[in-house]
């Protein structure tokens, strides 16, 4: 399970559909580690969580290493200009991060989003 993007993912997508409060983070960090291996469905599937979420997951440790991994994928000064105009006029860092991974699940494979760009902004 440690080195199996898929299975880690897939035991994350079984465990969130039958979900409660105890799950939660475990799903989370099967998909968290499923997007260090650059599994597509993983990093867009790490986007929708952190956009469901009005400000924070309240988990700083999670959190944080989400930022790094996201740095690490694409640091944010390499990002397109056309997606940092779009974060930066975002209200909070969830909904960042939520484009952030959306973004790096679509150049990875997995190109259509998820749902409503955050704010009703439309992809363009």
């Amino acid at each position: 399970l440690d080195k199996n993007d898929i299975a880690q993912f897939v035991l994350g997508s079984a465990l969130e559909s039958s979900s409660n409060a105890q799950t939660f983070a475990y799903y989370r960090n099967l998909y968290f580690r499923s997007a260090t291996k650059g599994n597509s469905f993983a990093l867009t599937r790490l986007g929708s969580i952190f956009d469901s979420s009005d400000t924070s997951l309240e988990d700083e440790e999670f959190e944080t290493k989400c930022e790094a991994l996201l740095d690490s994928l694409s640091p944010r000064d390499e990002l397109p200009n056309a997606l940092l105009y779009a974060i930066d006029s975002l209200e909070n860092r969830s909904q960042e991060k939520a484009v952030r991974f959306w973004y790096e699940g679509a150049i990875r494979g997995n190109a259509i989003p998820p749902g409503p760009f955050p704010e009703g902004r439309e992809w363009e």
